[in-house]
């Protein structure tokens, strides 16, 4: 149990120490999204990466992806790259439909 703890004390600090910066990339979009998408490069996530953290992700990160800028669309990438090794073995799974609904949409 103490191991279970650990773990969720250690994500939500790496994921609180994002929040604010992608509030203000869902709230302004064409002004925010880069300046998010820069923190998340910079913010090492050593664990498991849950459901509720990729709740706030991945809408900047879909953002990006609509971009014109190719800068923005490879550090939206690299994001998701960066991120699906620790995403858990269910969510992985569900991002395969995300995908596919995303580029047939």
């Amino acid at each position: 149990m103490l191991y279970s703890v650990y773990n969720v004390l250690l994500l939500m600090l790496s994921v609180l120490a994002v929040v604010p910066v992608l509030l203000e990339a869902l709230q302004d979009p064409t002004a925010k999204t880069v300046i998010a998408l820069r923190k998340l490069l910079d913010t090492k996530f050593v664990h498991f990466i849950d459901a509720p953290s990729l709740a706030l992700i991945m809408p900047v990160v879909q953002r990006a992806f609509i971009d014109r800028s190719a800068d923005t669309r490879k550090m939206a990438a690299q994001i998701v790259r960066n991120m699906y090794s620790l995403t858990d073995e269910k969510v992985r799974r569900c991002s395969v439909f995300v995908i596919i609904s995303y580029c047939c949409h």
